[in-house]
């Protein structure tokens, strides 16, 4: 795998069968790519282009941890692309709080539900 130097185009040669947790190491390798290459991922989505195609999970599983440091590490998984983890500071955390708490009902504890536990 090579990018280029103006960081616009990667090129890649793949030959062969691929497990299931080979495609995932390769997944993660393309993505720390795509992070480096230009333009740059859309910020909002309100910067996505009306073309993109998304993947849509719709049978989402979530574990969040709280962090040492303060806010949260939030787990979120997609059958295709895996799980992914975020670190959520704690401005964030307190406006998603905010968010949610005045659309959704009753709160769940989430972190005393599942193995979740500081980070």
């Amino acid at each position: 795998m090579n990018i280029s130097n103006d960081k616009t185009r990667l090129s890649i040669n793949l030959t062969g069968t691929h497990t299931a947790l080979q495609i995932e190491e390769l997944m993660r390798t393309l993505a720390e790519a795509r992070a480096v290459m230009t333009p740059a991922v859309a910020a909002t989505r309100a910067d996505l282009a009306d073309t993109a195609e998304l993947l849509i999970e719709d049978n989402a599983a979530l574990t969040i941890a709280l962090r040492t440091n303060g806010g949260f590490r939030l787990w979120l998984r997609n059958r295709g692309y895996g799980w992914l983890a975020y670190e959520i500071d704690n401005t964030t955390a307190a406006g998603m709080q905010n968010y949610l708490s005045t659309r959704i009902g009753p709160a769940i504890n989430l972190i005393g539900q599942q193995v979740g536990g500081t980070h």
